[in-house]
């Protein structure tokens, strides 16, 4: 089940995403998880956890999606100095950073995947305050990869040589910005599925 607790409360969740876009030759994958509201205390809570670059966390490298996969994340400090952001936040009513921290991303080939994530986290909101456990048990599909910027034109071969170096060619189909709001991306072909 989908489900985020922090502390004893227990929410179900309406959004997961993990996503990967190609900057400056790095595939970087971003995560994001979004709690259905719930009062608690009379106060509307719908947190979200996040990371905005997985990549720049120590020894993260996930660049192939050709065959099942599982990686284990653990960082200690909530902010990576390296890369002066933080590892991961998450909002309840301000971000917040989530530290001492294991993330296991669990994946198939399908683009099906499993997320479990424990930590510690500070929410600041009484009775619940800083040090609180935070227990996130997700699954999602994973569509494909954002290969360029909002807007940008490039055709279907350049959009594959960004994408060769990181993850087997022939799986994707490439679906071009078609407006200045859109990113040229290109698309997980599944198993079975024609292009």
């Amino acid at each position: 089940m989908n489900t985020m607790r922090i502390a004893d409360l227990v929410f179900e969740l309406d959004q997961v995403a993990l996503e990967a876009s190609i900057q400056d030759g790095w595939l970087v994958w971003s995560l994001s998880i979004a709690a259905t509201p719930q009062d608690v205390h009379g106060e509307l809570w719908r947190p979200r956890a996040y990371s905005e670059s997985l990549i720049e966390i120590e020894g993260v490298k996930l660049t192939v999606w050709n065959e099942a996969f599982e990686h284990e994340l653990c960082w200690t400090d909530g902010f990576n100095e390296k890369a002066r952001r933080p590892n991961a936040s998450l909002f309840v009513f301000e971000h917040t950073e989530i530290y001492r921290s294991t993330l296991k991303i669990k994946a198939e080939p399908t683009g099906a995947f499993e997320i479990t994530w424990r930590a510690k986290c500070d929410v600041f909101f009484d009775p619940y305050q800083n040090n609180l456990d935070l227990e996130i048990n997700a699954s999602g599909m994973w569509e494909g990869v954002v290969v360029g910027s909002r807007g940008e034109k490039i055709s279907a071969d350049e959009a594959s040589q960004r994408l060769k170096t990181h993850i087997k060619e022939g799986l994707f189909e490439f679906c071009p910005a078609l407006d200045e709001h859109e990113h040229p991306f290109m698309r997980l072909i599944r198993p079975g599925e024609d292009a």
